[in-house]
């Protein structure tokens, strides 16, 4: 379960520096509030936040920005992860964990993000397959609100997909599901962003 849930943040919490990726609009002291599904659940958890702080890292002679990764039960969070993201000037974002601070390829410039692109990331030592599966895609979340226009992108190990995300443009990460026999199953999904 801990190398799905740094699988997922991988893809998930990017952030930019220099340049905007249309689909992570993500710039320091905004903060994305989710509520978990079912996965989560299990782990003891109801809520989740991702800060993306104002302070920064250097990493190489690059410098990042930090974003925590925090769960709970919606009123007390705790830390679950550090993730130091940063954006070339492209718009490519970068990620090193906060495990081994080894920089890879979150997410691509927004330009290249067509239907059927695929990069690889590793997280932790973890190489995962990434594929764009629509840009148009529709997430309806169970608290009845509805993301349009999304970005899908699937998580692939050993030629199965085992994640699928949602993103859409000026927004951001919307929703996260696991792929269990061919099914989503909701690990979270945006339910606030300050």
């Amino acid at each position: 379960m801990k190398n799905l849930f740094l699988l997922c943040l991988s893809l998930i919490y990017c952030q930019l520096g220099v340049a905007q990726n249309d689909y992570y609009p993500l710039v320091p002291g905004t903060t994305f509030e989710m509520e978990f599904g079912e996965v989560y659940a299990q782990m003891g958890s109801s809520h989740g936040r991702m800060a993306i702080t104002e302070q920064t890292k250097t990493i190489d002679n690059k410098s990042y920005t930090i974003i925590e990764s925090l769960y709970g039960d919606g009123t007390n969070f705790s830390s679950a992860m550090t993730l130091y993201v940063r954006t070339d000037a492209e718009g490519n974002i970068w990620m090193a964990s906060s495990i081994d601070e080894k920089e890879s390829l979150a997410f691509p410039t927004a330009n290249k993000l067509t239907k059927g692109y695929r990069w690889t990331t590793t997280t932790a030592g973890i190489a995962t397959e990434n594929l764009v599966v629509d840009t148009n895609g529709t997430f309806k979340c169970p608290n009845g609100k509805t993301f349009n226009n999304c970005l899908i992108v699937e998580q692939i190990q050993d030629g199965i997909p085992i994640v699928r995300s949602y993103a859409q443009k000026n927004v951001g990460p919307v929703a996260t599901c696991v792929i269990e026999d061919g099914q989503e199953i909701i690990m979270q999904y945006l339910t606030n962003k300050f």
